[in-house]
């Protein structure tokens, strides 16, 4: 399996801290890709790991969005051969060897109409809900820590950088689900996934538990490419994710007037089907 298989990782202004996620995993792939969307050449960071693990790390030195970055290390994987890829985002790190648990699924139901292989999400704000089966059928995930298939990729065709940035991952599987191919979480793969930043709402036997916080502008990208989905790939399950980031907004973030405000023209975007970078279409 890892000499099938190798691994993007989409980098943003990485620290130590992303060295330290690597290294959970960088030993199970034959190859390792680093695609970095910061505007500086982060190289030096990335040194240790070039020389000790063959790393290789491409500097964009703008932030191109994350379907550019995934779509460069998926191109490069196929060109060098890989049957398998594995996507990761840059907080993201191992819990287990999910390669051995992709494999047995592979080794038990072969590749037939397989898009991707995804793990459970072990993300400390939420409680983790565990399934009693195996495996399971889903439409959509993120990407992090999925296994995507150089057969399906092929077919289903490139991320969608119109996109820039959020929904990229579910868009991809909706056209994938679309063409027949199956998207199976193997419970028995755990990766840990820390979010940037989390509003704590209460604790609960000495855990804390919470939601998730992201900037007014990821706000716009998350609602515009959500109600685009809605509009263009008919995907209703987009607008409830639409009504509950509404319901944070509107009961437990502050400045609501300038996420409402960064929301709405998300939503014109979307029915203007203007995508792409928010200052590339609104100026700074």
């Amino acid at each position: 399996m890892k000499k099938n298989t190798s691994c993007v990782v989409v980098a943003y202004n990485p620290d130590i801290d992303v060295i330290k996620n690597i290294l959970s995993y960088i030993h199970y792939f034959d190859k390792l890709f680093v695609i970095d969307n910061s505007d500086l050449d982060n190289v030096k960071l990335f040194e240790p790991l070039i020389q000790e693990f063959g790393l290789e790390y491409i500097p964009l030195l703008d932030n191109t969005g994350i379907a550019n970055a995934l779509n460069i290390g998926f191109e490069k994987s196929i060109e060098y051969g890989y049957k398998f890829v594995v996507s990761m985002d840059q907080d993201s790190q191992f819990n287990n060897n999910i390669l051995d648990v992709y494999k047995a699924y592979i080794d038990e139901f072969g590749l037939k109409q397989l898009g991707a292989l995804s793990p459970r999400y072990k993300v400390e704000r939420a409680i983790s809900k565990v399934s009693s089966k195996q495996y399971e059928e889903k439409t959509i995930t993120m990407q992090s820590g999925v296994l995507f298939t150089k057969e399906a990729f092929q077919k289903v065709g490139l991320f969608n950088e119109d996109l820039f940035i959020d929904v990229v991952d579910w868009e991809y599987f909706i056209r994938m689900n679309k063409l027949g191919f199956k998207l199976i979480q193997c419970n028995e793969a755990i990766l840990a996934h820390q979010p940037a930043e989390n509003l704590h709402l209460f604790t609960f036997k000495g855990k804390k538990f919470g939601v998730g916080v992201a900037s007014p502008l990821r706000y716009y990208y998350q609602v515009r490419n959500l109600l685009w989905c809605l509009l263009h790939q008919k995907s209703f399950f987009m607008l409830k994710t639409i009504l509950y980031k509404l319901f944070k907004v509107l009961f437990l973030f502050k400045n609501k007037k300038n996420y409402l405000r960064f929301m709405f023209k998300g939503i014109i975007d979307a029915f203007k089907n203007q995508l792409g970078r928010f200052d590339k279409i609104h100026g700074k």
